[in-house]
């Protein structure tokens, strides 16, 4: 295997963990629907932004908020790609 194949496959996997670890506003604003019949458009950036402004407490520090700020552009891609089920949710699930 050459030097840039290994390279190539080593930026796939480095953004596949960035996914993984930073796409926690996505899954939290659809697995956490407690209050919500379904999250209207765009739940991961409002949770993040959520998450950003929570007073802090045990379980939110400036980690957190740090986490959140880093995570909306990830949240905001991930929210694009599932916003057409988003919308067959918003519009025929009601």
């Amino acid at each position: 295997m050459s030097i840039a194949m290994k390279k190539i496959i080593l930026g796939l996997c480095l953004v596949i963990i960035a996914f993984g670890a930073t796409g926690c506003g996505t899954l939290t604003a659809r697995v956490n629907q407690k209050d919500v019949h379904y999250p209207a458009f765009y739940p991961g950036v409002r949770q993040d932004l959520i998450d950003m402004h929570a007073p802090k407490s045990d379980t939110v520090g400036s980690g957190t908020r740090a986490l959140a700020a880093f995570d909306i552009p990830f949240s905001a891609f991930a929210d694009t790609f599932l916003l057409p089920l988003d919308a067959l949710f918003y519009f025929f699930d009601r």
